[in-house]
């Protein structure tokens, strides 16, 4: 038999052991209110006394038959969840008592706990509740998230839940269940910063290393570092560099993970360019050509930033054609070099010789004039190395032609590469002069007479004419007897035409004895001048005083008397003269005057 059983029957006893009437005229009763595990149950006598009044309520809260409190209405505490039987025990002002008893329940609380995944800024933070309960079911599920205390933040076992800023956070849950009893749990949650990835990298050309440049930041945290490269590779230094095999474009990825696992990632692109392959192509060329060479340069595909080349010989040029021309300023072997660019920045260079040729020059060699008179040659040769060809325009492939006639005579040398020299030589075979000359003339004794010739450069006269005028186009001759004179004439060229004139002289006497004589010295008058005296050298002339003496005679008088005798100046006067040529039958005969001004 139970305890609580036991006590009935003993309340039953007493009872009747006080009457029955009685005790069913007073009803005990009361009412209490159902709590959770650690609340406090209220108790309120609700009994009745039919005869007299209630003076004493009595509590029995754990049905040992101990009463634990007194009072209308009293409260009790449980130390723990379960059904318990209390006892209420009234007792009246006529010693009446009675009793009621009734099942009390204190429910359980619930039993929880909560996890937590994922705790850097910017993710939701996924939370996992767990709860059980000894006597009932559990209905709600409540999160606190913003530390306000008001559960409103969440709800179910497996809320989500995205904080706004880095720190640590009391988050809290509360279960409630069907009794209404509820538990609270509260931990601390760390929200970690998340790294902020960046880097950048420069495009390259194939060959070179791509360079990165790590700029992530992270808030206080060491950061760890993994790049895909894209082709395959990786690295975990915190700026790699890297050489990729080949040209093209590759997705590289960085990813940062801080030591609170915080992740951030970034994909950039980066492009290695194709380089472009230099090549050109140009032959050998002779000294003083034009050199053509041709870009044969490959761009991969993009386009020609630059062509800069150089010659060999301290020049160069940019030049975006697809040929360049160049004269070198002499002979010999040049290195020719082209570095080419890209629109991407990309180079190449090459180089490659070229041979320029000599010009096989020589001089036409003679042996004489080019410009002689018919009848005449001149020998042309050229020595040329044994290399070196030559032909002339005569058709003669010798070294050495005689020329005879007038004409450009040329010769062309040329080497085996081709190189060419081309000289000539004019030569002008000449014909004698034709000129005129004065006509034939007769003259007196005594007389001057021009002769002339036209049509030549230069003359020579003979016989009996002048040295200072032999060589004059136009000459003055006064011969004594008949002559005839014979002109040569010479071109330019040397040639030379000879003609003839013939002076006819006659013989007039045609003398003029002057009228006076002034031997003083002065250059006038000094003797007695008979013109044209000296060309007849007949004629003899006779002086005589006034007195009739014979004082000076001479066969070819000269003009040479000067007014002495034998050193001995004659006296001033008028003398008397007769001249008398073997050629004239009548004398001439007169007289002078000598006069001595200046004494």
């Amino acid at each position: 038999m139970t305890m609580i059983n036991k006590i009935r029957t003993g309340l039953l006893a007493s009872l009747f052991s006080i009457g029955l009437t009685s005790a069913i005229a007073n009803t005990a009763s009361y009412t209490n209110t159902s709590v959770c595990d650690g609340g406090i149950t209220s108790f309120t006598s609700t009994s009745v006394a039919t005869t007299g009044s209630i003076i004493l309520h009595e509590w029995d809260f754990d049905g040992d038959s101990i009463f634990d409190a007194t009072g209308l209405s009293t409260t009790h505490k449980y130390a723990g969840a379960g059904t318990f039987n209390v006892i209420l025990k009234i007792t009246t002002d006529s010693g009446f008592v009675a009793y009621t008893s009734n099942s009390v329940s204190v429910y359980p609380s619930p039993n929880l706990a909560f996890t937590y995944l994922g705790n850097c800024l910017g993710d939701p933070t996924k939370f996992s509740g767990s709860a059980n309960i000894s006597n009932g079911n559990i209905t709600n599920y409540d999160w606190e998230f913003d530390g306000n205390a008001d559960f409103a933040d969440g709800s179910g076992a497996n809320p989500s839940f995205t904080f706004i800023a880095p720190g640590y956070f009391n988050a809290g849950l509360k279960v409630t269940s069907d009794r209404g009893c509820t538990s609270e749990l509260y931990q601390t949650v760390t929200v970690a910063s998340k790294p902020s990835v960046n880097f950048s990298s420069d495009n390259v050309c194939a060959g070179k290393s791509v360079e990165f440049f790590n700029s992530s930041v992270s808030l206080g945290s060491t950061i760890n570092y993994n790049w895909k490269l894209g082709d395959g590779t990786t690295s975990s230094v915190f700026e790699p560099s890297h050489l990729y095999s080949s040209s093209g474009q590759y997705e590289v990825t960085l990813v940062g993970v801080s030591l609170a696992g915080c992740s951030d990632s970034l994909t950039r692109s980066v492009v290695v360019f194709s380089n472009p392959i230099a090549s050109f192509s140009v032959t050998d060329a002779c000294d003083g050509e034009e050199v053509e060479i041709t870009n044969n340069s490959d761009y991969s595909g993009a386009s020609a930033q630059s062509n800069y080349w150089t010659f060999g010989d301290g020049k160069s040029t940019l030049d975006l054609n697809s040929t360049v021309k160049h004269l070198y300023a002499s002979e010999g072997s040049y290195n020719v070099t082209l570095s080419v660019s890209t629109s991407d920045n990309c180079y190449d260079t090459t180089s490659g010789s070229l041979m320029i040729h000599s010009i096989p020059v020589y001089s036409i060699e003679v042996d004489g004039p080019t410009d002689f008179c018919e009848g005449g040659e001149v020998k042309l040769s050229v020595s040329p190395d044994s290399a070196v060809f030559n032909a002339w325009s005569t058709g003669v492939n010798s070294n050495s032609i005689k020329v005879k006639t007038s004409g450009l005579y040329e010769v062309v040398l040329f080497t085996s590469f081709g190189c060419s020299y081309e000289t000539s030589v004019e030569v002008l075979v000449a014909q004698p002069t034709d000129f005129t000359v004065s006509n034939d003339t007769t003259i007196e004794n005594g007389e001057e007479v021009s002769l002339w010739a036209k049509g030549a450069v230069s003359y020579e006269w003979g016989p009996n004419v002048s040295s200072g005028m032999s060589n004059l186009s136009r000459v003055k001759v006064s011969p004594e007897s008949s002559t005839v004179y014979e002109v040569i004439a010479i071109n330019e060229y040397g040639c030379i035409n000879d003609a003839k004139i013939e002076i006819t002289v006659i013989s007039d006497y045609n003398l003029v004895p002057s009228n006076l004589m002034t031997p003083d010295g002065n250059g006038q008058n000094d003797t007695w001048f008979v013109r044209d005296i000296d060309r007849y050298p007949d004629c003899e002339v006779l002086i005589y005083n006034q007195n009739g003496v014979l004082i000076y005679s001479k066969v070819g008088y000269n003009n040479e008397f000067d007014g002495t005798i034998s050193g001995s100046e004659l006296p001033e006067g008028q003398y008397f003269y007769i001249i008398t040529c073997d050629g004239r039958e009548n004398k001439f005969s007169g007289n002078f005057n000598l006069l001595r001004i200046n004494e």
